[in-house]
């Protein structure tokens, strides 16, 4: 009786047990279930691309992110494609040693290169890998998050392209011009720069500006102007400065500029201490050149100036009132009376359309240019005519055209050169 009294307790036992044992088994399936759940929501909903290859690059998953960057879809991707049909061969080496030093150190790396999408696009993309393990530390395969940076490297284009215009203007100034950085070491000059204080690139280029040459740049009104008064932000905008010059108390900055007038340029200064610019001249000339003689708020001024009926001639402005350096530099002959004064034409077309606007514009300017032309004027434009005045630049030269076109096509037989111009 004993004996079946603990064969039956042993069965209770055994029995409860067992469904205690079912019980957490399916409790531990239902979280994991959650949890694999909520890997996958996350793995997918990622913006950021995530891969999962095996040891010899088969693709073996991939979330919706990398799908959507390469352009292929789930099914295309997991029919034994590997990532290196992904990649461009000349990425192929570099890549190949990288695995190699991540599968045998266990570290995860940061990489760049490109995919090829499946429209043939390239896609340049970051790519963080690391080694992908089981439960018993046993290598699977290799995993990776990948970010397109397709932005990031425009942005960096545009810095660089835009860095490259800005050096390309810099080198053809006629003036000596040296490009300092925040530290005021020197980043370029241009030409004139170097031929006009004897010195190359190597031996200025990254030093302090004080330290170049024989440290004739270490002059304390330089230190002053550099240190303490540019750091200040003293800045200009809306309008274009050409000619700059400090005077010799390095108190008072002297500039032209076409603000508030832009078919002009007026004189105009700031203090070094604070803004903002005030007009010194307010004419119907084209004035430059400012060349303070002395300190002081109002010092005697020489300047260049032309107008639209006088030659460039040289001015002297004192205490306020103006005159010619030299009296009766205009040469004798010179055809005052026959030129005219330029004025404005506005177009306003508020009541239609961008095209019909656009369409009435280029009419005005035909008729202006024949108008302009019958007359015996020369059309002109800034530097040049612009391509809007082209085919009325073509009907002034005649037959000179013809003369043009052979040099161009002498000393350009292939037409690289500003390709289109002069009706080409």
């Amino acid at each position: 009786m004993l004996e079946l009294i603990v064969v039956v307790g042993a069965w209770v036992f055994l029995a409860a047990y067992t469904a205690w044992f079912l019980s957490s088994v399916k409790k531990r399936e239902r979280e994991r279930a959650k949890f694999y759940e909520r890997f996958v929501g996350i793995y997918n909903s990622s913006k950021d691309a995530i891969g999962y290859v095996s040891l010899d690059g088969v693709l073996l998953d991939v979330n919706d992110s990398f799908c959507r960057l390469t352009g292929y879809s789930r099914e295309e991707l997991l029919d034994n494609k590997k990532y290196q049909d992904l990649t461009p061969k000349e990425y192929h080496e570099y890549e190949a040693k990288t695995i190699e030093r991540i599968l045998r150190t266990g570290k995860p790396e940061e990489y760049e290169k490109e995919y090829i999408r499946k429209d043939g696009s390239r896609v340049p993309i970051l790519l963080t890998v690391f080694v992908a393990k089981g439960i018993n530390g046993k290598t699977l395969g290799i995993a990776a998050i990948i970010k397109d940076i397709t932005e990031r490297k425009n942005n960096e284009r545009a810095i660089r392209d835009t860095r490259e215009y800005a050096e390309n203007i810099v080198a053809t100034l006629r003036e000596p011009f040296v490009v300092l950085d925040r530290d005021l070491k020197v980043i370029t000059g241009n030409r004139s720069f170097y031929k006009t204080f004897e010195m190359t690139p190597e031996e200025i280029e990254r030093r302090y500006i004080y330290e170049i040459g024989n440290r004739e740049w270490d002059i304390p009104q330089l230190r002053q102007l550099l240190e303490d008064i540019l750091p200040r932000n003293i800045s200009f905008s809306d309008f274009e400065v050409e000619y700059v010059t400090l005077a010799p108390d390095a108190r008072t900055v002297w500039f032209n500029s076409n603000q508030g007038d832009i078919d002009r340029r007026d004189l105009w200064k700031v203090s070094v201490a604070q803004g903002p610019p005030t007009a010194v001249t307010r004419t119907r000339d084209i004035e430059w050149e400012p060349l303070p003689l002395a300190g002081g708020d109002d010092p005697p001024l020489a300047y260049l100036a032309s107008g639209a009926r006088t030659p460039a001639h040289a001015l002297i402005r004192v205490g306020g009132q103006t005159r010619e350096l030299v009296p009766g530099g205009t040469p004798s002959g010179f055809p005052s009376a026959a030129l005219v004064e330029p004025q404005p034409v506005t177009f306003t077309a508020s009541d239609v359309n961008e095209a019909e606007m656009e369409r009435r514009y280029d009419k005005a300017w035909k008729v202006s240019l024949q108008a302009a032309s019958s007359a015996g004027a020369t059309v002109t434009h800034h530097h040049g005519v612009g391509l809007l005045k082209q085919t009325q630049l073509l009907e002034e030269l005649g037959d000179g055209r013809r003369m043009l076109t052979a040099l161009k096509t002498a000393f350009d037989p292939d037409g690289v050169m500003n390709p289109g111009k002069l009706g080409q």
